[in-house]
């Protein structure tokens, strides 16, 4: 998406404020849940912010994205 095209670029601001938005939209918008778009999104905040030195943060997203795929990624035919 676009805030992987912000990302290659290495405008990382710009890269979090549309991988922030697009989580948003994953998370409380559009049903029914993607559980793997949202953990993409999750993974994608963690790269972002460990590249802006960030590395605690980045972790958390990082295990954010684990959980979710270990909890719902059995269920999605794209990860199996």
């Amino acid at each position: 998406g676009l805030g992987n095209a912000y990302w290659a670029r290495r405008e990382l601001d710009e890269a979090r404020d549309c991988t922030e938005r697009a989580l948003a939209i994953r998370e409380h918008e559009i049903q029914p849940k993607n559980y793997s778009d949202i953990a993409s999104c999750l993974g994608n905040l963690g790269n972002i912010l460990h590249d802006q030195g960030d590395a605690e943060q980045a972790l958390g997203y990082a295990q954010q994205a684990v959980d979710l795929l270990t909890i719902h990624g059995k269920n999605d035919l794209r990860l199996a």
